[in-house]
């Protein structure tokens, strides 16, 4: 799958920090990138962040995702022990 991308295709994203309910109502965020072609269905999948946390590394691999054609949500499980 990796170093397939067509480069004569359209590419357009959505990436964005959203809010989502986590444990026990808990409001988090989540990274949430989508490809932007219209009237198209996506495969998704949910990126689980490594120790110590969500970071801009976990941000670059859902873009990277996407940019293959994955709807992809990243959210920070870590999120009551800060930023």
């Amino acid at each position: 799958m990796w170093n397939q991308l067509k480069t004569d295709e359209y590419e357009g994203m959505l990436a964005e920090t959203v809010t989502i309910q986590g444990y026990n109502n808990d409001r988090i965020r989540a990274y949430f990138s989508r490809p932007l072609a219209p009237n198209t269905v996506y495969p998704s999948v949910v990126l689980i962040p490594h120790m110590p946390g969500w970071d801009e590394f976990n941000r670059e691999i859902a873009r990277r995702f996407t940019q293959h054609g994955y709807i992809t949500l990243c959210p920070n499980i870590y999120e009551r022990f800060g930023h």
